[in-house]
C-alpha cells in the first residue's frame, strides 16, 4: 500500500480509537444502521470502546431494543461517522456480535457511571408505546441506588468487526475518497493489516 493511504489508514483508526475518551471527537457519535424485515433501520449510537488490533468497534445496548434482534437476524452492519471540520465521512462496514453476559461485559458494565447505568432500568423494552415520556422509569429509583444492579441484565456489549472502513474527503478543487480492506488480529499499525485503494468518489 502506498504511502499516502498508509499514512490516511493509520489517522483514521488513531482518531477512532481516542473518540470514546473524549467528547468533543467527531467520530464518538456514530449512525449504526442494521436491516429490519428488508427495511434499513438507522440510529445515533455512542462509541464506547475502539480495538484497533482487532478492528473492532464497540457501542452498548439495551438488550430488549430492537436493534439486538436486528443484529440476531443478520449480522452485517453499517456504521457512519463524520467531520465537518475536514469535511469528512467515513462509512465502516463489518459484522456484529452482541454480548450480554461474559468478562467483557461485565468490565465495561463496572466502569459506567451510575448516571449511565439508570438507562437499562427502564421498565419495559426501548420502543414500547407508553402515554407520558417519564413512564419508562420507575420514579423511585434514583441515580446511586442499589437497585442499579438489575439494569444489569438489561445491558449488553455490541461489538462490530469492521471490514471495510471507506473514507471521502469533500473539496471545491476535487473531492477524494479512498476505501480500505481490514484483516483483524494482525499488524502493528492498522495500515500493516489494511489493503487500501483509491476510488473515484
Amino acid at each position: 500500500m502506498e504511502a499516502a493511504l498508509s499514512a490516511l489508514c493509520d489517522r483514521l483508526w488513531a482518531e477512532l480509537v481516542a473518540a470514546p475518551a473524549d467528547r468533543t471527537s467527531p467520530y464518538r457519535l456514530a449512525a449504526l444502521a442494521t436491516v429490519r424485515e428488508r427495511v434499513p433501520q438507522v440510529r445515533t449510537i455512542v462509541v464506547r470502546d475502539v480495538v484497533a488490533s482487532e478492528r473492532e468497534v464497540v457501542c452498548f445496548s439495551d438488550r430488549r431494543a430492537p436493534k439486538i434482534a436486528d443484529i440476531a437476524h443478520c449480522a452485517e452492519v453499517s456504521l457512519l461517522v463524520r467531520d465537518d471540520t475536514r469535511s469528512e465521512q467515513i462509512r465502516l462496514n463489518g459484522v456484529a456480535s452482541v454480548h450480554p453476559s461474559g468478562p467483557r461485559a461485565d468490565a465495561y458494565w463496572r466502569d459506567m457511571h451510575p448516571g449511565q447505568t439508570l438507562n437499562y432500568l427502564t421498565t419495559a423494552a426501548p420502543g414500547t408505546a407508553v402515554q407520558h415520556p417519564e413512564q419508562g422509569y420507575d420514579p423511585t429509583v434514583g441515580e446511586g441506588d442499589v437497585e442499579l444492579c438489575t439494569g444489569r441484565a438489561n445491558f449488553a456489549v455490541v461489538v462490530i468487526r469492521i471490514r471495510t472502513l471507506d473514507w471521502l474527503h469533500l473539496d471545491a478543487k476535487g473531492h477524494r475518497r479512498a476505501v480500505f480492506d481490514c484483516v483483524a488480529g494482525s499488524g502493528r499499525l492498522p495500515s500493516d493489516a489494511c489493503s487500501g485503494r483509491w476510488v473515484v468518489p
